[in-house]
């Protein structure tokens, strides 16, 4: 009974007391989960590695830039130093020397730092300024090269029509009427052939000013032209005060023909050729035309 009974507690002891130690449960939603963290970490930490560039490799990515920035540079640089191309033919008639228009432009290159690139150069500015140092050009066209580095300028003139004197000095009047040069400051073996009007009306000149009409200019250069033809030699031509009036003296005559700028040059001067003529069959010899 005694044993019994122990024997009994014993095994109510071990069922309540001690518990079995429980076998893993497998879980597939689990194994997955702890699966894919690893992954995740394994990514993450090759992705950081990869992200590691070597620095021999940053080092030639930087030679490749630095590379870059020199070849650019040298590709948009501009020499101040530019080419002066004028045209041939009766319009390469230019009252100055083309090393006085190519030191005036590399003067103005070097006025700034910017003209120094292809991008920044102040190209319309530049060509305006010429045109004002020279009032002869009618034309300054500036081209900035792509391939070479030194820019190309064009010059186009006008034609020189007559040469002024007043009282300040003498001028060179260009076919527009404008005063581009006093007659100093240029070659006399371009201009002597030119007709010489004395004004007489108190013009006030200056280079770059306008004194004449582009009209009135034509009409003085077409008259000479027209009296030479006919073998007269023209001994002065003037402006006296009153407007549009041309008055003409020739050699060997002692009248002034008075003519009207206002109307055309060869019937001005077919006017008093025939005057000339019928005056001349009757034996007289007027004071004025």
């Amino acid at each position: 009974m005694i044993f019994g009974s122990r024997r009994s507690q014993n095994k109510r002891f071990l069922r309540g007391g001690a518990k079995k130690p429980s076998k893993p449960v497998y879980s597939y939603y689990s194994n997955r989960a702890a699966s894919d963290d690893s992954a995740q970490l394994k990514t993450a930490r090759q992705t950081k590695l990869g992200s590691r560039t070597p620095w021999w490799r940053r080092l030639s990515l930087l030679f490749v830039m630095a590379v870059t920035f020199i070849c650019l540079g040298y590709f948009f640089k501009l020499d101040p130093n530019p080419i002066v191309i004028q045209p041939s033919g009766r319009e390469a008639l230019f009252l100055r020397d083309k090393n006085t228009y190519q030191a005036a432009a590399h003067k103005l290159f070097n006025n700034s730092v910017l003209n120094y690139n292809k991008i920044t150069v102040a190209s319309d500015a530049i060509a305006s300024e010429l045109k004002k140092q020279f009032p002869e050009l009618a034309k300054v066209s500036i081209t900035i090269p792509l391939a070479s580095h030194r820019p190309v300028i064009s010059l186009g003139p006008t034609l020189p029509a007559l040469v002024l004197s007043v009282d300040t000095g003498t001028f060179v009047i260009d076919e527009t009427g404008k005063a581009v040069s006093r007659t100093e400051k240029i070659n006399t073996s371009l201009i002597k052939n030119l007709p010489t009007v004395t004004d007489r009306s108190n013009l006030l000149v200056e280079e770059g000013m306008g004194v004449l009409t582009a009209s009135n200019a034509r009409f003085i250069t077409e008259v000479s032209y027209q009296l030479k033809a006919k073998n007269l030699t023209v001994k002065s031509l003037t402006l006296p005060a009153k407007a549009d009036q041309l008055d003409v003296r020739l050699v060997g005559k002692p009248y002034v023909i008075n003519m009207n700028m206002q109307n055309d040059p060869r019937q001005q001067v077919g006017a008093y050729l025939a005057a000339k003529k019928r005056l001349e069959a009757r034996g007289q010899t007027p004071r004025l035309y």
